[in-house]
């Protein structure tokens, strides 16, 4: 049985990522990062893992640094490191964002832990995730869309943007390993944001407004 080790697992992306692990009948092992973090038991978590999935995020920079640099001295003090590092970044990492920059250097430091234990880092750049149990007003806003019309309301745009989504069980496959890195490019959608509030709004009835769906991916986790 495969060994993962995962960070962020009680997050948006890590719950679907735990699900696609136990579909694939993976163990798991969760490390906490921030004020959970714990060296010890962060190495022995990673002691012998096949996979390290460092999916924990902050809306912060400094967060997503301090994360990284917790996550690096575990890697680099385990005896027997994962093989392969992989790194769930953004997007927004070009943008010149603070939350982008927090991005890059994050990915700069797991990508040096990496080298310095010979492990294979795979940097994945993922663009506005949706999907089950996403949170409205932080996650995406194909949540906050949801969660505004599920409740009735009417919401408004008022700066329209192309956007590229992704399902977060599709990024789910790709951190595990189950799909290359490269289908993200295939298994993107693009769309601008007046035209996923279109898109929503078609599922407007009363009658879809406790199961809006919006690109067919409703069934796989069901059971989870």
């Amino acid at each position: 049985m495969a060994h993962i080790a995962i960070t962020g697992a009680r997050g948006f992306l890590g719950w679907h990522t735990r699900s696609a692990l136990r579909e694939s009948g993976a163990s798991t092992e969760a490390i906490g990062v921030g004020d959970e973090f714990d060296l010890e038991s962060a190495v022995t978590m990673l002691n012998g893992a096949s996979r390290l999935l460092h999916i924990a995020g902050a809306n912060r920079g400094q967060d997503s640094e301090r994360f990284a640099r917790q996550v690096a001295a575990a890697v680099v003090a385990s005896e027997s490191p994962p093989p392969v590092i992989v790194f769930a970044n953004s997007t927004q990492v070009t943008r010149g964002t603070a939350y982008g920059e927090g991005k890059a250097f994050a990915a700069d430091i797991l990508s040096t832990a990496a080298q310095t234990v010979g492990a294979e880092f795979l940097n994945v750049l993922l663009p506005n995730l949706f999907g089950e149990h996403g949170r409205p007003f932080y996650n995406a806003v194909t949540a906050t869309f949801c969660h505004l019309i599920a409740n009735g309301e009417k919401p408004t745009v008022e700066i329209d943007q192309e956007l590229r989504l992704l399902h977060a069980q599709d990024a789910a496959d790709i951190l595990i390993g189950a799909a290359p890195v490269e289908a993200v490019e295939s298994l993107a959608v693009e769309e601008t944001v007046i035209g996923l509030l279109g898109r929503l709004g078609t599922l407007s009835d009363p009658r879809w407004t406790r199961t809006i769906v919006i690109f067919d991916h409703t069934a796989r986790y069901q059971s989870r």
